[in-house]
């Protein structure tokens, strides 16, 4: 899976095609996760994805095909962070 910067609001296009709201289903500490760097989505620090850091995996329902089969996506967002992943992500 791809590490994508992920808009923490749906829009109306999104609610049309049966896309749902992001939602978060997990924030954990990671170290040594892969290779390579990312933007902080709260500060724009780099992330190195190597070492320490906040991870957050977030799930939104959405319909298919014809028959509007249920079915998932998932993102990873990468914090510097537990400061930054609590700033960015909603809050229940």
């Amino acid at each position: 899976m791809t590490l994508e910067s992920v808009d923490r609001r749906s829009s109306a296009a999104d609610d049309a095609d049966g896309t749902g709201e992001w939602r978060v289903q997990s924030v954990l500490e990671w170290d040594g996760w892969s290779d390579g760097t990312v933007a902080c989505p709260n500060c724009g620090r780099t992330v190195a994805l190597d070492g320490p850091h906040v991870g957050a995996q977030l799930l939104r329902e959405r319909r298919d095909g014809p028959e509007r089969k249920r079915r998932h996506d998932h993102r990873r967002v990468a914090f510097c962070d537990r400061d930054c992943a609590d700033a960015w992500l909603p809050r229940d």
